[in-house]
C-alpha cells in the first residue's frame, strides 16, 4: 500500500473526520454567529494542499458528455407528443395484447400511447415501433410496498412469460453472420479520437447511415477465452467482441468522416473493418408502467434499436432460466434507462434474473437514476459495450443464489469481453467487480462512485467493494468511496491473492481465487480513491489533489434536486451523501443525507 508523502510547509493537515456546519442565535444579542467550526476526531490524515483540478489523461478516456443516451438529440422527446388513448380492458384476466398492439400500430409518429390504469394483461410480445412511446396513466408512487397488479393507480402489465420487445432487426439482415471478416476493410485512420477512416470501398455505405467499427482480437491486450459466442455472436473462431457503433457523417471517395470518433484502438490492431448497422426501431419508449413477470423470460428487450428509452418503469419477476434478464440490450446504440425500479425474480442462479443487462454489441447506452435489488447482478455488460454512461444508480441486496453468505458482484463492468471507454459515475453499489468469466475489459473509468461492501438485509454479507480482475487493463478509479466506517484494519490497494481482512480495492485476482495478472494494478491509474481501512486516501498517481463534481455534467443535473452533488469522494462531507433512487427506496424526507456527527465533549484542535 503505497502512503500518504511527509507534508511540507506547503501542506495543509485535515482531520479524519469532517467539519460540521452550524447556525447559533445568540439571546439577546443582534449578532448571528454563522459559521461554528467543530473539528471531530483525533486522527490525523495529511493530504498536499489543494492545486490544479485533476483530468485523466486524454489517452484514457473520449468524450462522455452528451454522447450517452438521448441526449445526442436533445433528451427523451416525448414529453412535447402529443397523447391518444389506448382504450384497452384492466381487469388483470383479458388478454388485451393484441389491443395494445394495434394502438401501437395505429398511431401515427411523435405520439404517446396512453393506457388506462390497473392491471391490464398480456399474453403475447408487446411489438413497439419507431416515433412512439407507450405510457401508463400515472408515475410509479415510491417506495413500492405491494405487488404491481395490487395497485389500481398506476398500469401494470401482467405479461405472464412475455416481454415488451423493440426489434429493429436481426443478424442475417445486418451481416452474413459466420464470416471472420465480411466487412469492408479500413485501410487508414483508425486511431484514437479520429473522425475520418479510409476503407476499401463504400458499398452499403451511405451518409447518415449508422456503422459497426470493429477489429480482431489483439492478445497483447485482450482475451476472448476461447468463446466464440461473444462479439457479434457469429459462431465463429475469431469473435469481433473490441467494437463501436458510429454514424457516416460525410463521405469523400472512400473516406468516411464520422461521429462519434474512435473510442480506442488496441496496442496491435488487425482485421479493422466497418459493417454498414441498420437500426429498424429508433425514437420509442416505454414509461410510468409496472412490467410484472411470472419468473420466466426477458421483460423488455432491445435489438437493433436506436434512442429508444425507458422512463418510470418498474419490473418484478425476472426470468430464472440462464440468460434472462429483466431489460436486455443487444446490438444496440445509444439506449436510455432512467427513473427506474428493477427488481425480484424466482431465482438467483447463474444467467438467471439479472437487473439490466447488455450483450454483443452495444454502444453509449445512459443508465442513471434507476434502483435495482433483489438480482443477481443489477447491471451487468457481459459483452461488448462501448462509450456508455452508467449514473447515480441505488443498487443494493443483490446475491447469488449457489451461495448466498458470499458477496454478489451488482455493478458489474465487464463480464464478458471487451466492454471499453464506458464511465461509472455517482453509483452506489455493494460491489464493483470487472471480472474475467467470459474474457477482457479495457479504458473503463469508475468515477466518484460508493462501494460499501455489504449486503445489509437481504442474506447478510460482506466483501471486497472494489475488484478489478485479470485482463481488466488501463482502468481508471478515481475519486471513489470504499468501505464502511466499522472498519479499522486491513489492506486499502491489494495486489495478490494474499492479502487478509478488510480489502478496498482489489486487483487481478479471479473468481476462483487465483491471483492471474498484474498488469490489471500496474496499468491501473488510482487517483484519490477513500478507503476505510486507512480513513483516508493511500494512493494519489497525480499531484492535482482537486477533483472535478463529474466527468459528464458541467453543472448539477436537474434530477438530483437538492441531492448534494457530487455525492461521494474524498473531498464530500463525511465522504458519502445520498441519491435520488435510494431516497425513493427507503422512503427518505429527501437529500439531507447523513445525520452529522456529534461533537466531542472534550475537544482539542490540532495546533
Amino acid at each position: 500500500m503505497s502512503q500518504l508523502p511527509t507534508p511540507s510547509c506547503s501542506d495543509q493537515i485535515l482531520l479524519k473526520e469532517k467539519i460540521v456546519t452550524t447556525t447559533i442565535t445568540v439571546s439577546g444579542d443582534w449578532m448571528r454567529l454563522t459559521r461554528i467550526v467543530v473539528i471531530v476526531g483525533l486522527a490525523l490524515v495529511l493530504q498536499p494542499v489543494l492545486k490544479a483540478t485533476y483530468s485523466i489523461p486524454s489517452a484514457r478516456t473520449i468524450t462522455w458528455a452528451g454522447k450517452a443516451g438521448l441526449d445526442p438529440v436533445g433528451g427523451i422527446p416525448s414529453a412535447g407528443w402529443a397523447t391518444v388513448p389506448c382504450n384497452v380492458i384492466a381487469d388483470g384476466v383479458t388478454n388485451q395484447v393484441s389491443q395494445i398492439n394495434s394502438c401501437i400500430s395505429g398511431a401515427v409518429a411523435n405520439r404517446v400511447v396512453k393506457l388506462p390504469c390497473g392491471a391490464i394483461v398480456a399474453n403475447g410480445t408487446i411489438s413497439m415501433k419507431s416515433n412512439v412511446a407507450l405510457r401508463g396513466c400515472a408515475p410509479l408512487r415510491y417506495p413500492t410496498t405491494v405487488l404491481p397488479a395490487a395497485d389500481a393507480a398506476v398500469t401494470t402489465l401482467v405479461l405472464n412469460g412475455n416481454q415488451v420487445l423493440f426489434n429493429g432487426g436481426s443478424k442475417t439482415a445486418n451481416w452474413t453472420p459466420y464470416g471472420a471478416n465480411s466487412g469492408i476493410a479500413v485501410s487508414s485512420g483508425y486511431t484514437k479520437d479520429s473522425t475520418q477512416l479510409t476503407v476499401a470501398n463504400t458499398t452499403g455505405l451511405t451518409v447518415n447511415g449508422w456503422i459497426s467499427l470493429y477489429q480482431n482480437e489483439d492478445t497483447s491486450l485482450m482475451s476472448w477465452r476461447g468463446i466464440n459466442y461473444l462479439g457479434e455472436d457469429c459462431g465463429c473462431s475469431t469473435p469481433h467482441a473490441w467494437q463501436q457503433y458510429t454514424k457516416i457523417t460525410a463521405m469523400n471517395g472512400n473516406v468516411l468522416t464520422i461521429d462519434p470518433p474512435v473510442y480506442q484502438v488496441s496496442p496491435s490492431p488487425t482485421g479493422v473493418a466497418v459493417r454498414p448497422q441498420s437500426f429498424g426501431v429508433q425514437m420509442a419508449g416505454l414509461e410510468d408502467v409496472r412490467l410484472q413477470g411470472n419468473n420466466t423470460g426477458t421483460l423488455v428487450r432491445f435489438n437493433f434499436t436506436a434512442y429508444v428509452w425507458l422512463k418510470g418503469i418498474e419490473t418484478y419477476g425476472g426470468g430464472d432460466n440462464s440468460g434472462e434478464n429483466h431489460i436486455l440490450g443487444t446490438f444496440s446504440h445509444n439506449v436510455e434507462i432512467r427513473d427506474s425500479i428493477v427488481h425480484d425474480g424466482g431465482s438467483f442462479n447463474s444467467g438467471a434474473n439479472y437487473g439490466i443487462g447488455s450483450y454483443w454489441w452495444n454502444s453509449a447506452y445512459k443508465i442513471e437514476n434507476n434502483e435495482i435489488y433483489h438480482t443477481r447482478h443489477s447491471i451487468i455488460f457481459e459483452a461488448g459495450m462501448s462509450g456508455a454512461f452508467i449514473g447515480y444508480n441505488y443498487c443494493h441486496d443483490n446475491a447469488e443464489g449457489e451461495d448466498f453468505s458470499f458477496l454478489s458482484e451488482d455493478c458489474t463492468p465487464n463480464h464478458g469481453a471487451n466492454p471499453m471507454m464506458n464511465l461509472w459515475e455517482g453509483n452506489w453499489c455493494q460491489q464493483f467487480y470487472s471480472d474475467y468469466t467470459q474474457g477482457s475489459a479495457s479504458y473503463n473509468t469508475l468515477f466518484r462512485n460508493y462501494g460499501y461492501g455489504t449486503r445489509t438485509e437481504f442474506h447478510p454479507a460482506s466483501g471486497m467493494p472494489f475488484r478489478i480482475g485479470p485482463f481488466s487493463r488501463d482502468y481508471n478509479l478515481v475519486g471513489n468511496v470504499s468501505g464502511r466506517s466499522s472498519w479499522t484494519s486491513g489492506t486499502a490497494v491489494c495486489n495478490s491473492a494474499s492479502c487478509s481482512g478488510n480489502i478496498a480495492y482489489e486487483f487481478g485476482v479471479h473468481t476462483d481465487g487465483s491471483y492471474l495478472d498484474s498488469q490489471s494494478r500496474s496499468t491501473a491509474l488510482l487517483q484519490g480513491n477513500y478507503d476505510d481501512v486507512t480513513g483516508g486516501v493511500a494512493v494519489w498517481d497525480n499531484s492535482d489533489h482537486s477533483l472535478p463534481a463529474s466527468l459528464y455534467y458541467g453543472s448539477k443535473p436537474a434530477f438530483l434536486g437538492s441531492c448534494a452533488w457530487p455525492a461521494f469522494g474524498p473531498d464530500v462531507p463525511t465522504q458519502i451523501q445520498t441519491l435520488p433512487a435510494k431516497e425513493r427506496a427507503t422512503g427518505g424526507a429527501g437529500c439531507s443525507g447523513p445525520s452529522a456527527p456529534t461533537a466531542p465533549a472534550n475537544l482539542r484542535i490540532q495546533p
